[in-house]
């Protein structure tokens, strides 16, 4: 790329993406899960609450460990980037939690509260139907707002034309001729 046609913003965030792709994304891929590094399970955040050495980004962000299933008793990774990547790493081979779940869940009520509008077409609601079909099943009641939808876009698509659909025609009461 030519740096005469790059803003500088762009610029940066070109470095940025070559430092990640080139230094930190081979540091990170070479880290074994659960070995190198994971998430605290449930029963070791409970343990560590109890001795009361559990900061926030402890819970959420992934944790060096010093051997198999074995999370250090209080270290965190140094630099930002690699925290993150893996930590993405770590919900990609863990998964979410219980707990996490709940938490994204409740946040997303709050997130869908917050919105106006009716409920099946705020952009939470619209967000978590995605999710649904992306996992392969249906939200309940989509149907019908799909029917809406659909009856909606035809009432104005013949207002726009000028005509009725024949069973509009027939609910108005107007027969037409026939020959």
């Amino acid at each position: 790329a030519n740096s005469a046609t790059l803003s500088d913003k762009q610029a940066k965030m070109l470095n940025l993406g070559h430092d990640w792709l080139t230094y930190l994304l081979p540091h990170v891929l070479r880290k074994i899960s659960r070995v190198h590094f994971g998430l605290l399970s449930v029963p070791e955040m409970i343990a560590m609450q109890r001795d009361g050495a559990l900061p926030r980004s402890r819970r959420y962000m992934a944790v060096p460990f010093v051997g198999k299933d074995t999370p250090t008793a209080s270290s965190e990774f140094a630099h930002p980037d690699v925290a993150i990547g893996i930590s993405i790493l770590a919900y990609r081979y863990e998964g979410l939690r219980k707990p996490d779940f709940g938490a994204l869940i409740q946040n997303l009520r709050h997130m869908l509260e917050a919105e106006i509008g009716p409920e099946l077409k705020r952009p939470t609601s619209l967000l978590w139907m995605e999710w649904i079909e992306a996992a392969g099943r249906r939200v309940r009641g989509t149907k019908t707002l799909q029917r809406r939808e659909a009856a909606k876009s035809g009432a104005a698509a013949e207002e726009l034309s000028g005509t009725e659909s024949p069973s509009r025609q027939r609910a108005s009461g107007y027969e037409p001729e026939t020959p």
